[in-house]
């Protein structure tokens, strides 16, 4: 592991972590010890200088040693795991076989050269608003067998037809899910269940509601759940086994309607026995990567917490520990982030409460480094995140 070449002028021992960041309250401190202190412990590994003597930090001699010691951390967890489990958390870049009965990538996203109409995009893709009188789309994976599910977690009480579609379902200004053959979809605004023709079916929904879609293409039928519990086999007859007869998951809204969509690359809100996720689950090195970083932010954010009551939340030697905090993390958002998928569910789940957190300290430099974490992880922080919208 590399020697790094950093040193900045920070307290000697004794003083307290919170202190350490405070490098502009010590001028005449010339010890690199504080810096090490604050950059082993955001790190949990023990940051060794080459040359104690330079000012500043090399942030891209942090970096190498950093995408090093995660690739460490990778290996070990892939040694550890299963043999599948290793082959599929590689950090290389070779994606997993195909699991039996699904078609497409291994990160299931929309597809977008199949949208009618327009979209608002959050920044993960998955949050999808109509722009348009009625708007359609697919995802990009496809199952013919087996027993499959998604989750939508409904955002507007409006019209919403959810589902799933086979490539033959044509979307149009009228029709969307469910109103062709070999496509099927619910909307709890009009309680209905649509296949070519609507019947009633299910309960209404209100915005929050978590909406399961579940296909068994084994015994040829389709069944909705709202917020885990049945509303009952929608359809038992449900085409399986011939030629193009391959069901995407895909939705239809309304004008200004809005859902979120969860194809399994986080854990299902309600998950259904015997049912899998299309997109594929993160492997044991993915899941390793996605532990360290968030422990790396987590106490970023609480040094920063204690640096602002020990200071009485003033902004004194605000720059200089923005500078320590903010490159340290910084280092950490660059380039090794990617080795990781973004919607990976321990990412989402434990990063968005470490940015919460850091969202109460805005003087902090964990304010600057969790929206820097954000844009590269792709979580759609507000403060970093920059929406689409799908082309007319």
């Amino acid at each position: 592991m590399p020697c790094l070449e950093m040193g900045v002028p920070l307290p000697a021992e004794g003083v307290g972590i919170a202190s350490l960041l405070s490098a502009d309250m010590h001028p005449d401190s010339s010890s690199t010890g504080g810096s090490k202190k604050v950059l082993s412990h955001v790190f949990a590994a023990d940051v060794q200088f080459q040359d104690e003597r330079v000012e500043g930090i090399d942030y891209q001699q942090l970096n190498t040693w950093l995408q090093q010691h995660v690739a460490e951390l990778q290996r070990s967890a892939a040694v550890q795991a299963t043999p599948s489990d290793a082959a599929s958390s590689s950090c290389a870049a070779v994606l997993p076989s195909q699991p039996p009965g699904r078609l497409g990538p291994r990160d299931v996203a929309v597809d977008e050269a199949s949208v009618y109409g327009r979209f608002w995009y959050s920044n993960d893709g998955l949050t999808l608003e109509s722009l348009g009188n009625f708007s359609s789309c697919r995802a990009n994976v496809a199952v013919f067998k087996g027993k499959w599910m998604y989750e939508c977690t409904v955002l507007t009480p409006g019209i919403q037809q959810i589902g799933w579609a086979t490539l033959h379902c044509p979307f149009t200004a009228e029709e969307g899910v469910g109103d062709a053959a070999d496509s099927y979809a619910v909307d709890g605004k009009r309680q209905r269940k649509w296949n070519v023709k609507p019947q009633p079916y299910g309960e209404a929904w209100v915005q929050g509601d978590v909406i399961g879609c579940a296909l068994d293409l084994d015994a040829g039928s389709a069944t909705f759940y709202r917020n885990g519990v049945s509303m009952g086999v929608a359809y038992d007859r449900v085409r399986t086994m011939q030629p193009s007869l391959a069901y995407f998951p895909a939705v239809s809204l309304s004008h200004a309607e809005r859902c979120c969509l969860n194809f399994g690359g986080k854990s299902f809100v309600y998950p259904v026995q015997g049912y899998q996720p299309l997109h594929a689950a993160p492997g044991q090195a993915e899941q390793a990567t996605a532990a360290y970083y968030c422990g790396c932010l987590g106490r970023l954010v609480r040094l920063a917490g204690e640096q602002r009551s020990s200071s009485g939340g003033g902004s004194g030697g605000r720059s200089s520990k923005q500078h320590v905090a903010g490159g340290a993390l910084g280092a950490a958002g660059t380039g090794v982030v990617g080795t990781f998928p973004a919607n990976n569910s321990k990412v989402q789940d434990d990063l968005q409460q470490g940015l919460a957190a850091a969202a109460a300290a805005p003087a902090s430099p964990s304010a600057a480094v969790a929206a820097a974490a954000a844009q590269h992880l792709g979580l759609g922080c507000p403060a970093s995140c920059s929406p689409r919208q799908s082309q007319p």
